[in-house]
């Protein structure tokens, strides 16, 4: 069996937003919350499932 190439664009006529960039504040990367979906609890943390702004 062989590999084929990927297909650049696998939806004829959809052109996506490229994501946004993440802020940069005293030199260190901050992304924006759009809305957190979920929470839930793993090996005793709390985790969050996020929608970020842009993607």
């Amino acid at each position: 069996m062989k590999l084929l190439p990927a297909v650049s664009n696998p939806i004829p006529g959809h052109h996506p937003k490229p994501p946004l960039l993440p802020k940069v504040i005293d030199n260190k990367l901050h992304y924006e919350v759009k809305k957190i979906l979920d929470t839930c609890l793993f090996c005793q943390k709390l985790q969050y499932w996020v929608l970020w702004k842009g993607y």
